[in-house]
């Protein structure tokens, strides 16, 4: 009998209002790949992903139509997500701050994450999802 087992996450999607500016502030604020590129099920559109490590976020507009689609596409803010780093969590605390960005938490915190505790900051992207970065605590 056949029992499921899942691997990884290849890729996410994340609805936001503005694909261009969106992906400039995931490479910007989060140092991650812009990677354009075309889907079989969509040849004619110019799609975005932001890729980091074997993973990659694939960012959406509200009104895109592209093939298979989920029955209630995400309105832009309603993503949450964290993200793991080897750099220190308050370095891009920093970098964030020099950028002016929405912060959600103004200090790291303590977390469980998938694999053990966590320690982490949040930020909002432009669209005011929000994003977690963490450090694995030793």
């Amino acid at each position: 009998m056949f029992k499921p087992t899942i691997a990884s996450i290849d890729h996410i999607v994340v609805a936001v209002s503005n694909i261009e500016k969106s992906a400039m502030w995931y490479h910007t604020m989060l140092g991650m790949a812009i990677q354009r590129f075309k889907t079989p099920s969509a040849p004619d559109q110019d799609r975005i992903a932001l890729v980091f490590g074997q993973q990659k976020i694939n960012l959406h507009h509200k009104n895109i139509e592209v093939f298979p689609v989920c029955k209630k596409p995400a309105l832009e803010g309603t993503a949450d997500f964290c993200l793991i780093s080897k750099q220190p969590v308050e370095a891009f605390l920093q970098h964030w701050k020099q950028h002016s960005c929405e912060l959600a938490v103004e200090v790291p915190v303590k977390r469980t994450g998938a694999q053990g505790q966590l320690l982490s900051v949040y930020v909002y992207d432009l669209d005011g999802n929000l994003i977690e970065v963490s450090n694995y605590v030793e």
